[in-house]
């Protein structure tokens, strides 16, 4: 929620104390709400360069927003104009929603709730994970390339995932125009993705040294790289059996992921949502976590921090506390102002 180009840590943009504007996305209760400075931006990655322009010009960057917001609105309603109460359609599984599903339909969208669901849905893009794709950059920034893949599906290309050895710069080893070769490492709904070079790489800097070549062994370099990946996962699987749901393991908190805490246990991490959380986390912070579910598949343990021992010695969850909305995918009503408050850390 603070640029439209990817940023890595909230402290790459604040630190405590700073003074912002921001738009309110979305409001929780009375006192809690999402905030957005992205929304402001009338140049995509100011936040990263100037945000102070951001700022003096929040009004325009409102006026941008909103009205960016009612033609994609008034885009959807013209979609739903077509459907009709009682028939079938069919659409693509497009994102898991807390609760359900999210499908898309020709402009519209449909939620399924997940008691609705015949059976559980796996997402259904135009490209695969851990597929390779051919594309064009179409545009730099020193943090993100843009690349448009083949088939017209946009993707993410940051300077993170260009090499396994440190790039500075996207421009160090991209210019608008290079074509490439890419592994999709994600996919963020089915027309937007995040893309790897480095996926490809036999030899750690070939990306840096010679790209050409790593383009031209990309298949060689994705098979290492699924072995690689595989392997992980294999470990991750044997830790997983160390742990049994109900038991309390002590972790650390290694990184804050969409809802909630990445915590790790030994080998494996556990997913802790926001709403079981007894209090926020930071970074390297030890902290005690009940299992309530072991995924093997993904390999990843799901578990609460709020939790009691009860009169029989055995550990049971609390009660959640109010869920908040966590999709980035959701509908948000903005606020019709722009709002000035101190930046804190999350």
């Amino acid at each position: 929620m603070i640029s439209r180009e990817r940023v890595e840590t909230v402290e790459d943009v604040f630190a405590v104390g700073d003074e912002l504007k921001a738009v309110v996305v979305r409001a929780t209760n009375d006192v809690d709400v999402q905030l957005s400075t992205k929304a402001l931006e009338l140049v995509a990655g100011q936040m990263k360069t100037d945000k102070q322009a951001v700022f003096a010009n929040a009004d325009k960057g409102l006026a941008q927003y909103l009205k960016n917001k009612k033609e994609t609105m008034d885009q959807r309603r013209q979609a739903l104009s077509n459907l009709q109460v009682g028939s079938v359609v069919t659409g693509t599984a497009w994102v898991r929603r807390k609760g359900g599903w999210k499908v898309a339909l020709n402009g519209a969208s449909a939620l399924v709730h997940g008691y609705n669901l015949a059976h559980d849905l796996e997402p259904d893009q135009t490209v695969q994970v851990n597929e390779v794709y051919s594309g064009k950059v179409a545009k730099i920034s020193p943090y993100t390339a843009m690349v448009t893949l083949d088939n017209n599906v946009k993707g993410h290309l940051h300077v993170s995932m260009i090499s396994k050895e440190r790039v500075e710069t996207v421009g160090d080893v991209f210019a608008v125009g290079d074509e490439l070769k890419a592994v999709v490492i994600n996919a963020f709904n089915e027309r937007e993705v995040q893309l790897s070079t480095k996926a490809l790489e036999l030899v750690p800097g070939q990306m840096k040294t010679d790209k050409q070549a790593v383009f031209a062994n990309a298949a060689e370099g994705l098979a290492k790289y699924l072995l690689g990946k595989n392997e992980i996962m294999e470990q991750r699987r044997q830790a997983l059996t160390q742990l049994q749901v109900g038991s309390v393991v002590t972790g650390t908190a290694r990184m804050r992921s969409k809802g909630g805490w990445l915590v790790e246990l030994d080998g494996v991490s556990a997913l802790v949502r926001g709403y079981d959380l007894a209090h926020d986390l930071e970074t390297a912070q030890r902290v005690q976590v009940l299992i309530t579910e072991i995924r093997e598949q993904s390999a990843i343990a799901i578990g609460t921090t709020r939790f009691e021992k009860g009169p029989d010695g055995t550990y049971q969850p609390l009660p959640c506390l109010p869920a908040q909305e966590t999709e980035t995918t959701a509908a948000a009503e903005p606020a019709a102002e722009p709002v000035t408050a101190p930046a804190s850390r999350a």
